[in-house]
């Protein structure tokens, strides 16, 4: 299902037994003269199943080419799985204090190949950041524009 409360947006699904978590929000600055591939948006995979804790995969779609980019990889164990979740100030700062394991890019390449096959096996494909680009330009960015206008319409007509 989606959910697009506020800015963010959080796209969840079940698959195997596992509950798959994608939350990504319109970047501060939204570049407007370029197409929707050509955008960078970072987004937050939640991967969660029963007690084994949560993994944590932080990515952004790519420039000009297909697919996204994984830059951290994370475990949170099942005492932990608060934390993983919580979005707030305080719960960012403490993620930040944590080991978020290598940056992939400094992996070797059969466990890079493994780790996208595991996100692929999760629907985190590279339709997936296509998805989210398109959404983002076309759907949210446009929609978060018109509240605003309507806002300051209401406000300046008081």
């Amino acid at each position: 299902g989606i959910n697009a409360e506020y800015m963010g947006v959080v796209l969840t699904a079940e698959r195997g037994g596992e509950q798959v978590t994608v939350q990504f929000q319109i970047p501060e600055r939204l570049e407007h003269d370029v197409p929707c591939e050509e955008l960078e948006i970072p987004f937050d995979v939640l991967l969660e199943k029963g007690s084994n804790g949560v993994v944590e995969v932080q990515c952004k779609t790519c420039r000009q080419q297909e697919g996204y980019d994984v830059d951290t990889l994370a475990y949170y164990s099942s005492k932990d799985r608060k934390l993983a979740k919580e979005e707030s100030a305080e719960a960012d700062f403490q993620r930040d204090r944590r080991y978020q394991g290598p940056w992939l890019e400094d992996l070797e390449g059969d466990l890079q190949d493994e780790l996208a096959g595991f996100l692929e096996e999760r629907g985190i494909t590279s339709e997936l950041s296509r998805f989210i680009q398109r959404y983002v330009k076309e759907v949210k960015e446009p929609a978060e524009y018109r509240n605003w206008l309507k806002g300051l319409k209401s406000y300046l007509g008081q």
